[in-house]
């Protein structure tokens, strides 16, 4: 990524500072659940990694069977959201159900798109 492509948001989506294209505004709903329904993530990634977006696709949770996962406190499988359309409503609510049901997971495989990831930060 480059400078010019980020931006500083609200969790409501208003932009403070640099620009978003259409295609971004869409995600922050995503982000802005986790931080909603997870008061102690300080942090998320969105990725589209080949190996979790396989995973994603395949609509199959990540085993934890990878030595970094029990590293960052991941030692269940990463749960997958049910697909809906990105930052929609229904991809917004099975985000939280997900998050609700899996309380402790440091990541969710969006179905049929890719991985969030958060950091969580000790004492929150």
């Amino acid at each position: 990524m480059r400078a010019d492509q980020l931006a500083t948001v609200t969790l409501d989506g208003e932009v403070v500072e640099g620009n978003l294209g259409p295609e971004s505004t869409e995600i922050i709903a995503m982000h802005s659940t986790v931080y909603a329904t997870r008061p102690d993530v300080a942090a998320i990634i969105h990725t589209h990694s080949p190996a979790a977006t396989a995973f994603a696709l395949a609509h199959q949770p990540l085993p934890c069977r990878a030595e970094p996962l029990l590293r960052f406190g991941q030692a269940k499988p990463v749960p997958v959201v049910a697909w809906g359309p990105r930052g929609s409503e229904v991809s917004v609510r099975s985000i939280a159900s997900v998050l609700a049901e899996h309380p402790t997971t440091n990541a969710v495989l969006l179905a049929n798109h890719g991985l969030l990831a958060f950091a969580v930060v000790s004492g929150r």
